[in-house]
């Protein structure tokens, strides 16, 4: 695991194509802001079933779980 601190304001890059934003901190929590391609497999491990394979062991190319713009985005 990799520990960075970050302000607000300030990013990390994941991989080339995926920028995380510290956007705000405050009381203890931090807002950040993700943006990469519309195809990028992002989601909250919380919100991802505990019977279903886990991102990391299945993989960014796994189709395990679908992106989050399908799930939030749709119709």
């Amino acid at each position: 695991m990799l520990i960075l601190s970050r302000r607000a304001g300030e990013s990390i890059q994941i991989g080339g194509t995926i920028e995380v934003t510290v956007l705000e901190t405050r009381k203890g929590r931090a807002k950040l802001g993700l943006s990469g391609p519309a195809n990028a497999p992002i989601r909250r491990k919380e919100a991802c079933p505990r019977n279903s394979t886990s991102f990391h062991q299945a993989g960014p190319e796994s189709s395990a779980l679908p992106p989050v713009r399908e799930v939030f985005c749709s119709s």
